[in-house]
């Protein structure tokens, strides 16, 4: 598809500048995509890459985000009881920061079927 030939073209491109951040985002882009096509652990997999790169930054909203946001997906293609335990970290990494709104609106993410 599309938007996976543009990430494939991007990955490449975001590693020779070194732009770690353009290249996380890529990363968790394509777990998205890995998700839509039922590859979970590919999903997964991705994810964990791209939480290594916001690690580096110390970047603690971008993880909690991008967890959060393989719950929406999830969400978005029927499977809420997949999307649970990633609505369920997301909220716990947002109340370790702080953020307690994003942590209540994904904790009742994590309850709605």
């Amino acid at each position: 598809g599309g938007a996976r030939a543009s990430y494939e073209k991007a990955l490449p491109i975001y590693r020779q500048i070194e732009d770690r951040l353009g290249e996380a985002n890529v990363l968790t882009g394509m777990g998205k995509l890995a998700l839509a096509e039922d590859n979970q652990i590919e999903a997964d997999r991705l994810l964990e890459q791209a939480i290594a790169i916001y690690q580096t930054f110390e970047d603690r909203y971008s993880i909690a985000a991008q967890t959060g946001n393989y719950g929406w997906t999830l969400r978005l293609l029927g499977q809420p009881e997949k999307a649970r335990p990633y609505f369920l970290r997301a909220a716990e990494l947002f109340t370790e920061m702080g953020w307690e709104d994003y942590a209540e609106r994904h904790r009742k993410a994590a309850e709605d079927d």
